[in-house]
């Protein structure tokens, strides 16, 4: 797919890239919906990637040595359930309207590009919600 059509790819040099679970995560679970699924972590204590770094970074890695001109464009599915309305469903809520949230949610995007930087992939582009 990443590869030159003169090799027999077909060239793709976009890919969106999941903050966190997404409608087709196989596991929903407190530890695998966001990058901190702690209760009121507001200093994000608990931030981990460590799903992204034995799965989802090793693939990224080679789509990059196939076409290292790939840009990726990440979005998030959801924020923390504890920073939104409702939070105890994954599908339902909108972030709890006070600075202390936005900042805290800025915060937890800026650590995934952060994080992801620190492994040698730029994230170029980003949306603040899937849909």
């Amino acid at each position: 797919l990443f590869g030159p059509r003169s090799a027999g790819g077909i060239g793709l040099n976009l890919l969106r890239l999941p903050i966190g679970a997404t409608d087709n995560s196989v596991n929903y679970s407190l530890g695998h919906l966001t990058y901190d699924d702690h209760e009121y972590d507001y200093n994000l204590d608990h931030f981990s990637t460590a799903n992204d770094d034995a799965y989802y970074i090793p693939l990224i890695r080679q789509i990059l040595e196939i076409n290292p001109h790939v840009h990726f464009l990440a979005s998030p599915w959801t924020a923390p359930l504890w920073l939104k309305t409702d939070s105890s469903s994954r599908g339902a809520g909108t972030l709890q309207d006070s600075s202390q949230t936005y900042d805290v949610y800025a915060e937890y995007l800026l650590k995934y590009v952060q994080h992801y930087r620190s492994r040698g992939i730029n994230i170029r582009h980003m949306t603040v919600q899937n849909e």
